[in-house]
């Protein structure tokens, strides 16, 4: 083609008539949109591991309040696996404390806050053999806990109320899956629910819980920021889909307590126990939360914890961490 030809070309954007170019408009505005927006080509996938607080997402799955074709539930061992996956990008979303959201954070992971799932009151807990009275009487002995924030934060709050340090014991490494195992081979056991009650209806003592320090251990539900404007709907359906299954167990449905059964082999004594040491806000709850600057605030002053205990290496920006749109609806 000649370059007069090239001039001469008419636009047929310019050339058409009024309604035609109305139509033409919205045709090149629809191809547009269509090559700019991105679909989700897997379902999302949420990490999480057994412990009570997290149960609400499994109920809602087994109740159908969970579209299986666009969320996966990933199920882990502990928080250990959770985080990584997460650094893998195996994993979409997370439940995860708000200690484990801080170092992921850290580490260069940016991750949103959509929604505080429980707050722990008394379900996590340092437990030991029968024979030790006080915290002062494991001195010199061997306490098996998880290399996670966490558990690292539930040990140094115990250690600290008998004024203790870490050179006084002998830390065992022991991931959440093993903690029954490790509380027959070590002295005592940093653990939470449902293990916590296993262990009591074993013979194990209470020597410090969460009751003590409540606000400082948080479960939360994070999602990977980078995935958000492609799986936005799908995150909706996940919270709506959560908040259904907690007032399924709120409401004490009948379905609710074989699933809780299966899943944590307590009985429904034993849950009502293991239940009674976390607080678990609904919808409302979570909006007053996100809303006022009670959860910024709280996450604050963990972060000035685990900067003092040396559990991060350097502060972390919250600014943009919290967002508030999922839990408002």
């Amino acid at each position: 083609m000649s370059l007069t030809q090239d001039k001469e070309t008419p636009s047929l954007l310019i050339n058409a008539p009024g309604i035609y170019r109305h139509v033409l408009l919205l045709i090149i505005y629809a191809v547009l949109c269509a090559a700019c927006t991105k679909s989700p080509s897997m379902p999302l996938s949420v990490g999480a591991n057994n412990w009570i607080g997290y149960q609400p997402l499994y109920i809602a799955r087994e109740l159908g309040y969970l579209d299986n074709k666009s969320i996966k539930l990933v199920e882990l061992n502990s928080s250990t696996d959770i985080m990584q996956e997460l650094r893998a990008g195996q994993l979409h979303a997370a439940a995860l404390t708000m200690d484990e959201t801080l170092t992921m954070l850290e580490e260069g992971l940016d991750l949103q806050v959509i929604m505080v799932i429980d707050i722990s009151a008394g379900g996590d807990a340092l437990v030991a053999k029968p024979g030790y009275e006080q915290i002062k009487d494991l001195t010199g002995k061997s306490i098996a806990v998880e290399y996670t924030a966490v558990g690292a934060v539930l040990l140094e709050a115990a250690l600290n109320s008998a004024n203790m340090a870490l050179a006084d014991i002998e830390t065992v490494p022991c991931e959440f899956y093993q903690h029954i195992d490790c509380y027959s081979s070590a002295d005592a056991v940093v653990t939470f629910e449902p293990n916590k009650t296993k262990l009591v209806e074993r013979g194990g003592i209470v020597l410090f819980d969460s009751s003590s320090i409540i606000g400082r251990i948080i479960d939360v539900l994070v999602v990977r920021t980078e995935v958000m404007p492609i799986y936005a709907p799908v995150i909706e359906e996940l919270v709506d889909g959560y908040f259904e299954g907690l007032q399924a167990f709120t409401l004490n449905t009948p379905q609710v307590y074989p699933i809780l059964q299966d899943r944590t082999g307590l009985t429904k004594e034993e849950l009502e126990l293991s239940y009674k040491g976390i607080l678990m806000p609904a919808r409302s709850r979570n909006i007053e939360l996100f809303k006022s600057n009670e959860l910024q605030e709280q996450t604050l002053s963990l972060l000035d914890i685990m900067l003092e205990r040396e559990l991060l290496k350097k502060p972390v920006d919250i600014t943009t961490l919290f967002n508030s749109d999922y839990v408002a609806g």
